[in-house]
């Protein structure tokens, strides 16, 4: 019996330490990419993307200190800049098929690498909470290296998030184009823990979001575009593959519900987790610059280029 009672009490010890530790320990590995796996970014790459037109390496300063590193890309005849977002653990260089579409077709370019990636500095990222005001940054810098021209938005998967974020925010972008978006950062930390260990995986998260905001003061549940989509005034389109098993398309259904006046969703079928510009590249070019080239300065909601885009 005393052997009972002590092992009961160990217990009772014992697993929420190793619980709370197990938070901590998934906290830290979402936070994170580890120094050794950031990508770093060759010039050669660069170069080779920019083909006939120019680049450049482009450093700035976010407003808490942290070190922001991106390329800056303009092809022979520009018409309008756009922001690339990358994905959470990938970098500016996992954007570089964007950037060849798009500087083919015209479009100077930005490709960041968010914080806490590539060679970006910060220590953590924080699926756009501190990110929003990164993506201001930018947007300012742009605006005093091509005064006047319109600035337009793509993101894949957390880019895609912050994107949304940040238009939800007023970051003077004229249209956004976001790609495998989540909807609410607990719903989709709850999916990937559950597809890891199964049913604990909702209590896993929560614990590790608990200890987010305890260690390093960010409410991750704040980091929800579905927060500010009714926020939202200017054309979004969302791209989600319905083979998508990371991040599934009821994200974008319910980001497209929260705001059916300046969204629309175009869901291309059998397509993997951001990878619609490598099985439909055709298609997904086709509509990014229709949504980027029909939208109207300025324009009402009831002006949204509806015919070449309809839901797939």
């Amino acid at each position: 019996m005393k052997r009972e009672a002590k092992a009961s009490a160990l217990a009772a010890v014992g697993l929420p330490v190793v619980w709370a530790a197990s938070g901590a320990w998934v906290c830290e590995n979402a936070l994170r990419v580890a120094p050794q796996w950031r990508s770093k970014a060759p010039p050669k790459v660069a170069g080779r993307v920019a083909g006939d037109g120019t680049w450049r390496d482009v450093t700035i300063a976010a407003s808490d200190g942290v070190e922001l590193r991106a390329w800056w890309f303009e092809p022979v005849d520009p018409h309008g800049v756009v922001v690339l977002l990358h994905g959470a653990t990938d970098s500016r260089q996992d954007m570089m098929g964007h950037a060849r579409m798009l500087l083919r077709n015209g479009y100077r370019v930005l490709a960041p690498d968010s914080r806490g990636h590539g060679e970006s500095g910060g220590g953590i990222y924080t699926f756009g909470l501190k990110e929003v005001e990164d993506v201001r940054r930018w947007v300012a810098w742009i605006g005093e290296q091509s005064p006047g021209e319109p600035v337009y938005g793509l993101g894949e998967s957390m880019g895609a998030s912050i994107l949304l974020l940040a238009a939800g925010k007023r970051v003077p972008f004229r249209a956004v184009v976001a790609e495998s978006p989540f909807a609410t950062f607990p719903l989709v930390a709850r999916y990937r823990m559950q597809q890891r260990v199964g049913w604990m995986g909702s209590l896993l998260a929560e614990t590790a979001m608990l200890y987010a905001r305890w260690r390093h003061g960010v409410d991750l549940r704040d980091a929800s575009p579905i927060k500010v989509m009714h926020d939202i005034n200017i054309p979004v389109l969302l791209v989600h593959g319905t083979a998508d098993t990371h991040i599934p398309m009821e994200h974008s259904q319910l980001l497209a519900a929260a705001n059916t006046t300046c969204t629309q969703l175009w869901s291309p079928k059998g397509c993997a987790h951001t990878a619609v510009l490598v099985q439909e590249p055709k298609e997904f070019e086709k509509r990014v610059l229709a949504w980027f080239g029909k939208t109207i300065p300025d324009a009402a909601p009831g002006l949204l280029p509806e015919t070449p885009l309809q839901r797939g």
